[in-house]
Formats: structure tokens, C-alpha cells, sequence
């Protein structure tokens, strides 16, 4: 869903069907439905910032991950997980999708499959517009990278997305640098397997 210049990524999973296939409980949670709810979310968006970079006008975006209970009735959103996006989605001060306090407890799912996250997202201290910093992990878009100088190149459109002079943005522009600099050096790409 689109709401001018956001974008909502909701994925559902039934817990009356988990629970009829005889999952784990984690919290109270189905863990299996939960987990590659989470694992998918993560890869979709890492996948959409990739095809972002990739375009004629590439767009890096802020953005948040809130998990939790959501309520989607056409174009309205209700429940814990969109107020939290909703309060945190604008608080970064750079160009990062980062992983708010409810999706940093999903973390937790992938105790015996630590692997399924390697890559995806990076830990990082993101820098908030309040000038402190919250501890988190944020979403690696070069996830989808396939070498070294496609890489190269969507760092070159990433930082190609900042323009003007004022201080704010020379701001996001060196806490985004800093960020993808962190993620490039953490990516694993897929020659490096062999």
C-alpha cells in the first residue's frame, strides 16, 4: 500500500491455521509463521531498496520494521504494529530502514537458525533526529547484489539521492554514507559461497 510518499508492507499469517498444523509457541506466538513472516518482510524490502538503487532515479528510503498485531480493512491499518511504525517510521536521521524495538524481540525466533539473518540486516547504532542513537539492526540493501561493482554502483546511486546544501541534509547524507559503508563491508556475495 502507498500513502503518498510511504509504503506499507504488511504480511499476514492466520495463527488459527498455525496452531492446527501444530506449531511452537514462542510468546504466545506461532514461531514458524511468525519467523518466515519476519524473514520474508526482510527480504521484500531488501529487495525493493536493491531495485530502488537500480533505477533511472534511484530513491533511498527511512523507514522502520514493526511487528505485532495489524488490522487491514482496505486502506485502513489499525493495531500496536502500525502506531509503531507510524511513531518511528520518520525518526532516523539518514537513509535506513531499521528494525523498531518489536522487530528487534523477532530476532529471538531465529536463536537455532542465526544464518537465515547473515547478510540481511547488519547491526547498527542508527542516529535519531533527537541526536541520540538506538541500538538496532537496519536492513542491508545490497542484499540483492550480485558482485563487488554492482555494489560500487548502487553506493554511488544511494549517495547520488542527497542534494543541496542545507546542514540537515549533509547530515543524513554522512549518517547514510557511514551506514552503507557498514552493510557493504558485512555483504556476503554469492561467488564468495565457493
Amino acid at each position: 500500500y502507498y500513502f503518498s510518499d510511504s509504503i506499507i508492507i504488511g504480511v499476514v499469517y492466520s495463527k488459527k491455521k498455525a496452531r492446527q498444523e501444530g506449531e511452537l509457541q514462542y510468546n504466545g506466538r506461532m514461531t514458524e509463521c511468525a519467523k518466515y513472516s519476519f524473514w520474508y518482510t526482510l527480504q521484500s524490502i531488501a529487495g525493493m531498496q536493491g531495485e530502488m538503487l537500480r533505477c533511472d532515479t534511484p530513491l533511498m528510503y527511512r523507514g522502520c520494521v514493526a511487528t505485532g498485531d495489524l488490522v487491514v480493512d482496505k486502506s485502513s491499518f489499525l493495531g500496536p504494529a502500525i502506531d509503531e511504525a507510524s511513531e518511528c517510521h520518520a525518526c532516523a536521521d539518514g537513509g535506513m530502514v531499521w528494525l523498531a524495538p518489536s522487530s528487534i524481540r523477532c530476532i529471538k525466533l531465529f536463536q537455532d537458525t542465526p544464518t537465515a539473518l547473515e547478510g540481511l540486516v547488519v547491526k547498527w547504532n542508527v542516529p535519531l533526529k533527537l541526536g541520540s542513537k538506538f541500538s538496532t539492526m537496519v536492513v542491508n540493501p545490497f542484499e540483492i547484489c550480485q558482485s563487488e561493482a554492482e555494489m560500487n554502483s548502487f553506493m554511488a546511486s544511494a549517495m547520488g539521492t542527497f542534494s543541496g546544501d542545507s546542514l540537515a541534509v549533509e547530515v543524513k547524507r554522512q549518517h547514510t554514507e557511514c551506514m552503507l559503508r557498514r552493510a557493504f563491508s558485512e555483504t556476503k556475495l554469492p561467488d564468495q559461497d565457493k
